[in-house]
C-alpha cells in the first residue's frame, strides 16, 4: 500500500512540473503572435531580434500591384528594399487595375492573398468587413514622423474608416484637361475661368465646325459620367451635402435636386455636340486618336496617363493642361477622384515585415524614383518635380480626396448600375432628370439592404 502511495506521488509531482513547463512556454506567447492584430494601440514587437543581437530571421512577403506599364521601376523599388532588408525576400506579382478585386476575392477566399496589395483608399469597405485588412493605426501611432510625411493630412485621411487607418496612400488620381495649345493660340481662345466661360468657349468651336472635346463615351458614358461627377459634386456642395457623414458614408439616399440638375446640363452638354456626334460609341483609344491629329483640341486625362499622352502627341504639337473650371462663385475647388494605395493582409505571418515594405514604398527615395520615371503625383510631402506639367498637377492633387465617398459597407455594382442608367439616360429624350435621380437613390438603398 505504501510502494503505491510513494508512486502516486512521484506521478503527482511529474505531471505538477509538467504543466509549470508548459505554462512556461506559453507565457512567451502574449497575443501577439504573427497572425495576430495589435490590440493594446501598440504595435507588436518587431520578429527581428533587435533586443538580443540575434539575426532577424528569413521571410519571404508576397506583393502585388497594378501598373504593368511600370514593371521596370517597381523592380528597381523592389530590389531597394530587399537591399535594406536582407533577410526579406519579396515575390512579386502584378494584374491589370480592372482585375485586382477579382483576383483578391479569390485569394483572400482561398487563404493565398498576399501580404501586402494594390487597392485604392475608397474601395477599402469591403476588405475592412472581411477582416482581412490590416488596421495600420498603431504603426502610425508609433512613428509620427511617418504619420505626418504626406503632402497634406487630407490625404492619410483617404485609408481611415471608423478612426481607424487601413491604406498607405502612394500616388494621386484625379481628371483634368488636356488641349491643343498651338490650336488654342491660332483661333484666339484662352483658358476658361469658369464653366459659364467654357460654354462660350465650345459654342465658338462649335461655329467653326470643330467638336470641342474627344471623349471616349464607351463603356456606360465613361467620360461623360466623369465629366458629370463635377456637375453633381458641385451641386452637393451647393447644397450642403458634399460634407454630410451621412453622402461620405454613400448612405444618402434622399437627394433631391442637386442628381436631377447635375445631370440635366449632362444632357445639354451631350445634345449639343460638345462631345462630338455619337461619343456614346467612342472607345478610349478613339477619342486619344481625335485628339492627337488636331480633329478636337480637347480631351479629358487622367494625371497618370501624362507620358502615354506626350508619346502620342509626338510633338504634333504644344499639350497643356487646366482644371475642369468650376461654376461662378463656388464655394471651394471640387476635383473627383482619390488615390492610388496599398493595405497590409490582416492575416499575415509576418506583419512588422509588411509594415516595412509599407513604410518604403512612402520613403522619400521610393516617391522621388517614382515622380521620376512615371510621372506620377506623389504622396509624401517633399518629392521634387523637374517637369512644369507635374507641378502643375501636383497643385491640385491634394485637393482629390477631399470630398472622396468613403462607404462603409460593401457597394457591389452598384456604381456601374448607376453608370449604365445615366447612358440610357443620355440615348432617350423621354428619360427625365427627376426619374434618374429617383433610381440612383433606389440603387443604393437596395444595395444598403443587401450589404446588411
Amino acid at each position: 500500500m505504501r510502494q503505491r502511495n510513494i508512486r502516486k506521488s512521484a506521478y503527482m509531482l511529474l505531471a505538477a512540473l509538467l504543466l509549470v513547463f508548459v505554462a512556461a512556454c506559453g507565457g512567451k506567447n502574449d497575443g501577439n503572435s504573427a497572425s495576430q492584430q495589435p490590440e493594446t494601440g501598440q504595435p507588436p514587437a518587431s520578429s527581428a531580434s533587435a533586443s538580443s543581437g540575434q539575426p532577424a530571421e528569413n521571410v519571404t512577403l508576397k506583393f502585388l500591384y497594378t501598373w504593368p506599364e511600370f514593371e521596370t521601376t517597381m523592380k528597381k523599388t523592389i530590389a531597394m528594399f530587399e537591399e535594406k532588408h536582407p533577410n526579406i525576400k519579396v515575390e512579386v506579382s502584378v494584374t491589370p487595375w480592372d482585375k485586382i478585386k477579382d483576383q483578391l476575392q479569390v485569394a483572400f477566399a482561398s487563404g493565398e492573398a498576399p501580404d501586402v496589395t494594390f487597392m485604392w483608399p475608397k474601395d477599402m469597405s469591403i476588405y475592412i468587413g472581411q477582416g482581412v485588412a490590416m488596421d495600420l493605426t498603431p504603426y502610425f501611432d508609433a512613428d509620427p514622423e511617418w504619420k505626418n510625411s504626406f503632402i497634406d493630412p487630407v490625404i492619410l485621411d483617404a485609408g481611415i474608416y471608423d478612426g481607424k487607418v487601413y491604406n498607405l496612400p502612394f500616388r494621386g488620381s484625379t481628371t483634368f484637361i488636356a488641349y491643343n495649345k498651338d490650336m488654342f493660340d491660332a483661333n484666339g481662345w484662352t483658358e476658361p475661368a469658369n464653366q459659364a466661360e467654357l460654354e462660350q468657349l465650345m459654342d465658338k468651336m462649335l461655329a467653326k465646325g470643330i467638336t470641342p472635346f474627344a471623349i471616349a463615351g464607351n463603356p456606360n458614358g465613361f467620360q461623360i459620367e466623369k465629366m458629370n461627377q463635377y456637375f453633381v459634386g458641385y451641386n452637393l456642395m451647393q447644397a450642403g451635402i458634399l460634407t454630410d457623414p451621412e453622402y461620405v458614408k454613400a448612405r444618402k439616399v434622399d437627394i433631391k435636386g442637386p442628381y436631377a440638375e447635375a445631370v440635366k446640363k449632362s444632357k445639354e452638354w451631350y445634345k449639343k455636340g460638345y462631345y462630338g456626334k455619337s461619343p456614346l460609341g467612342v472607345g478610349r483609344e478613339q477619342a486619344q486618336a481625335l485628339f492627337y491629329t488636331g480633329k478636337s483640341p480637347m480631351i479629358l486625362l487622367n494625371n497618370n496617363e501624362l507620358t502615354a499622352m506626350r508619346n502620342g502627341v509626338n510633338g504634333k504639337f504644344k499639350m497643356q493642361f487646366m482644371v475642369i473650371p468650376a461654376p461662378e462663385g463656388a464655394k471651394d475647388f471640387f476635383l473627383p477622384g482619390g488615390f492610388d494605395g496599398f493595405m497590409a493582409n490582416s492575416k499575415t505571418e509576418h506583419p512588422d515585415e509588411s509594415i516595412e515594405l509599407l513604410k518604403f514604398l512612402n520613403s522619400e527615395e521610393v516617391q522621388n524614383l517614382w515622380a521620376e520615371e512615371t510621372l506620377s503625383v506623389m504622396t509624401r510631402n517633399g518629392v521634387k518635380y523637374n517637369d512644369p506639367d507635374m507641378n502643375t498637377f501636383a497643385k491640385y492633387i491634394k485637393v482629390a480626396g477631399k470630398y472622396t465617398q468613403f462607404p462603409d459597407y460593401n457597394v457591389g455594382d452598384v456604381v456601374t448600375r448607376n453608370a449604365q442608367e445615366f447612358a440610357n439616360f443620355l440615348l432617350q429624350d423621354s428619360y427625365t432628370p427627376e426619374k434618374l435621380e429617383q433610381v440612383w437613390n433606389d440603387n443604393y438603398k437596395k444595395q444598403i439592404e443587401l450589404a446588411k
